[in-house]
C-alpha cells in the first residue's frame, strides 16, 4: 500500500464526520486513526464472501455465515432511513 493512496483518501474524506462502511481496503482504518471524526465499519457482504471462500472447518464457516444471514434478516425488518440516507418525499 502506498503512502500516496493514504494521503489521497485522507484528502477525499477531509471534513467528513461519521461512519464509513467499507470493504477490506487497508487505507480506511489508517485514515480513521488520523481523523478522529471518522469511524470504520466493515461491510458484511465482503466479510461473507471471505468466509464463503475460507478453508476453515466447514462447521465454523457455516455458523459464521448463518450469523451474517441473521443480520441481513434483521436489516430487512428495519424501516429506514439508514445512516447516510435520506427519505424522498
Amino acid at each position: 500500500m502506498s503512502k500516496m493512496f493514504c494521503i489521497a483518501t485522507q484528502e477525499l474524506l477531509s471534513g467528513f464526520q461519521g461512519t464509513l462502511v467499507v470493504d477490506g481496503y487497508q487505507v480506511y482504518p489508517l485514515v480513521a486513526k488520523l481523523e478522529e471524526t471518522i469511524r470504520v465499519a466493515h461491510c458484511w457482504a465482503h466479510a461473507d464472501r471471505k468466509f464463503k471462500d475460507a478453508k476453515d472447518p466447514p462447521t465454523a464457516v457455516a455458523r459464521i455465515r448463518s450469523l451474517i444471514a441473521e443480520l441481513y434478516k434483521i436489516e430487512r425488518q428495519i424501516d429506514g432511513p439508514f445512516p447516510g440516507t435520506t427519505r424522498r418525499r
